[in-house]
């Protein structure tokens, strides 16, 4: 009761009382039509789809603070000598593409420090305009400067174009003892060693737009989207086998879903690298830096210690960062740092939402939607991505607290799960929030507390990865507890929301609770439906096979022989399709096992014959010896 009147003028249950009916009545039939004229016109109508989609984007999540991350290596690109970090981060990934340990170790900016470490071995990068100045960088009053902890002498890196004449010119150097504890002018190429890149190529790598910091940027996107395509491909091939589909079309649809997040990781992730060469990292500095300023110090330290213990939403380029002032970290440390991840986040998420929201922009162009859906669209998936990176951050820094009790790998464990459950909550939230912002509307307080449970279902549904079949189990129950009674308890809560979130998990819980555990499939399966979706792809046709969907009332009127109610059959059928998972896997057990046992006995039967052949040699060698 409320001011003297009834919620639920019906009384008795709210979800089935007639002023709720009719609203429902009305609001499916504006859907149906919305839906029908959306179809027939070819315009997506739910920009979160795109946007929030947990088994796509959990990866792309992941890309964004990898982009991020490295924008703070490319943001020196923009310097005056940019064109030398070109060639140290050139360098260093083309030695690693070689099987080498290759590090940027030149973030400390220390007095004579090497800028890279490959194998065990320090490096200076001096990439100048010809080879004599290339070599005499390292020198200063004609002594050579750079040398490690115990006196040795350290290589420098010249352009691959440069080295013959810069070795000639090191052996004048050592000819004339500039270089203290070299003495042999042979040693000259000891001490040069030959860069991957020329002077050029590093010059336009640091450069926006041409070939070669487009190939770059593209061959580094590459490498962080594969880890983009295992994340998001994993992810929806567990949720496919939870659905009931089949092994085959599991695996199709974890190829799909990662070859598509994959492909938006490396678009996006190009398109920041070029803009931060434009100078957007210079132009966001000062913006950057007052943001950070407005946390406390004691959680500036804490997030940059964060970064130091391995946290991973932000990648090596930021612990790297994050060590650049020793072990000690300072107020002002934690501000810059901070600030240059930040700005180079907020990059990255610029760029993925330009990607994400690129079919929109192309319909608004072509007049398919208004400039003003288009506008909605686009805080939507501005929240969702903005609610995926500090979803992260957050629970990076959650994780590794909780991880820290368990020791230092304690700590790198944690960060990285509550990086990926942070960066997924996140994601849905801040989506579902912008949504929910642009969607308002003023309802009474009965409708309101079944709205809070409809807007809490969703990001539920999402983390929890419900499919539709779990969603409908979830709703029939949530129906046969949310009793007036039951709503009266919500209304008076002190948090309305957190009351919703206990009450739908209660009943989620419960329904997943009959999930099988799923294993990967084999290389080989991957390899198999990658030759089907070619196949299909060639005839023109579906890459995913179509679901048939079966009556479930009818299966169990089948099975029983009488009539059932329709949430009992629906979960009945679920349980059984659950049931059929863990049989197809022991199925799989055992014509892996029965392959093996055929080709243990291949082999046995080779060792067989090959001791057969060795004891007649011997047997032959023995009687001729006799002889």
């Amino acid at each position: 009761m409320k001011d003297g009147k009834d919620m639920t003028p019906g009384g008795g249950n709210i979800l089935r009382s007639e002023k709720y009916r009719k609203r429902a009545e009305e609001k499916a039939r504006r859907e149906q039509e919305a839906a029908e004229a959306a179809r027939q016109a070819k315009v997506r109508t739910e920009p979160l789809a795109d946007a929030a989609d947990i088994r796509r984007n959990a990866g792309v999540m992941d890309s964004i603070a990898e982009s991020g991350a490295q924008n703070i290596n490319v943001s020196k690109f923009h310097a005056s000598q940019g064109h030398g970090f070109a060639a140290e981060q050139a360098n260093t990934f083309l030695d690693r593409m070689h099987g080498l340990d290759a590090h940027v170790v030149g973030n400390d900016n220390a007095a004579n420090g090497a800028d890279r470490l490959v194998d065990g071995r320090l490096i200076q990068v001096k990439y100048c305009q010809n080879a004599a100045a290339s070599v005499d960088a390292a020198f200063e009053n004609h002594e050579y400067r750079y040398y490690d902890a115990h006196g040795k002498p350290m290589q420098i890196e010249v352009p691959s174009d440069q080295y013959e004449q810069a070795v000639a010119n090191m052996r004048e150097r050592i000819a004339k003892g500039e270089v203290k504890g070299v003495t042999d002018p042979n040693d000259a190429k000891k001490l040069v060693r030959k860069g991957s890149v020329t002077y050029e190529t590093a010059k336009r790598i640091a450069q926006a737009g041409t070939v070669e910091s487009l190939t770059f940027d593209a061959v580094q996107g590459a490498v962080i989207a594969t880890g983009v395509f295992g994340i998001s491909g994993t992810i929806t091939f567990a949720k496919a086998l939870w659905d009931g589909k089949n092994m085959d079309d599991a695996v199709d649809e974890g190829l799909c879903t990662g070859l598509s997040a994959a492909g938006t990781c490396e678009v996006s992730y190009i398109l920041t690298q070029q803009l931060t060469r434009c100078g957007a990292s210079a132009l966001l500095a000062a913006p950057a830096k007052g943001a950070v300023k407005l946390l406390p110090v004691s959680v500036r330290k804490a997030l940059l210690d964060g970064l130091k213990n391995g946290a991973p939403a932000y990648g090596a380029a930021a612990g790297n960062l994050a060590k650049t002032e020793g072990t000690k970290v300072t107020a002002q440390t934690a501000t810059n740092n901070l600030a240059k991840l930040l700005r180079g986040n907020v990059i990255a998420a610029a760029a993925t939402v330009l990607v994400l929201s690129a079919g929109d922009i192309v319909n608004c162009f072509r007049g398919r939607i208004s400039g003003k859906q288009l506008f909605k669209n686009l805080t939507v998936a501005t929240g969702a991505v903005g609610g995926g990176a500090g979803g992260m951050m957050a629970g990076a820094l959650a994780g590794g607290a909780v991880g820290s009790l368990l020791g230092p790998g304690g700590t790198v464990a944690g960060a990285k799960v509550g990086a990926f459950l942070g960066g997924i909550a996140g994601g849905a939230a801040g989506g579902n929030a912008a949504k929910a912002a642009m969607d308002a509307l003023i309802e009474d307080d009965a409708v309101q507390l079944v709205r809070i449970l409809e807007s809490r279902i969703v990001p539920l549904a999402q983390t929890y990865l419900l499919n539709e079949e779990e969603l409908s189990i979830v709703l029939d129950d949530l129906q046969r507890v949310l009793t007036q009674g039951k709503l009266y308890e919500m209304y008076a809560a002190d948090d309305r929301e957190a009351f919703a979130d206990e009450l739908l998990t209660a009943l989620i819980r419960r329904t997943i609770g009959f999930r099988t555990r799923v294993r990967l499939p084999t290389g080989e399966a991957a390899v198999e439906s990658l030759l089907r979706l070619m196949a299909r792809s060639e005839a023109g046709q579906p890459l995913l096979a179509p679901q048939k969907k079966a009556d479930p009332e009818a299966v169990a009127r089948a099975v029983l022989g009488r009539d059932v109610s329709r949430p009992a059959a629906k979960k009945a059928w679920y349980v059984t399709k659950q049931m059929h998972n863990v049989t197809k896997q022991q199925e799989q057990d055992l014509f892996t096992m029965k392959a093996a046992e055929k080709v243990a006995a291949s082999e046995n039967e080779a060792r067989r014959q090959r001791k057969a052949h060795f004891e007649e040699m011997i047997k032959n060698y023995t009687g001729n010896g006799e002889n």
